[in-house]
């Protein structure tokens, strides 16, 4: 059975907890999958549940370098096999394998769509670290993946693209 940690602190966001939600739900369903999901107070209900999932609450600042680091020490204590930040945060220390999904790089190619220039700086610095962290990286666009490649100079084959899919209730009923 592989074990996978997910970090589903970020679940009750619009779009990144809208992937985590439907991704969490199909993982419910998937036979030789164990998933370990570390969320926090806030977003602990709103985790799907599944036989074969357990959560992990930690309380600590999504992006806070003590937090990763908390989060890293309690992915290892869990013994994951592989840990997925569905968000552009990578715990520190970890023993396993990590999967990061970076959703969109537009606030690298256009940085005055994030407000604040610390919002943009703190969004940089986790996309970075991420990228230079992970073993593997998803992008939902190839053009986030070109530019991922070519400007952490990531090979190929190191960046998935993975297409968003589209919600029940945006199917054509009838």
């Amino acid at each position: 059975m592989l074990k996978i940690g997910f970090d589903a602190r970020m679940i009750a966001w619009k779009g990144v907890g809208t992937y985590s939600r439907n991704l969490l739900r199909c993982f419910a369903h998937a036979p030789g999958l164990e998933v370990v999901c570390f969320g926090n107070s806030e977003t602990r209900d709103r985790i799907p549940r599944g036989e074969n999932f357990s959560l992990r609450v930690l309380d600590e600042e999504i992006a806070s370098s003590r937090g990763l680091g908390k989060i890293g020490k309690a992915v290892n204590e869990a013994g994951c096999d592989l840990f997925h930040s569905p968000y552009v945060v990578a715990p520190s220390n970890l023993e396993c394998p990590l999967l990061v999904t970076a959703h969109d790089i537009i606030p690298l190619l256009f940085p005055k769509s994030i407000p604040s220039f610390r919002q943009r700086r703190t969004y940089k610095s986790l996309l970075v670290d991420a990228i230079h962290k992970a073993d593997h990286v998803v992008t939902v666009s190839t053009v986030s993946q070109s530019y991922l490649v070519a400007n952490f100079n990531l090979p190929l084959s190191q960046v998935s693209v993975i297409l968003d899919g589209v919600g029940e209730e945006f199917r054509p009923r009838g």
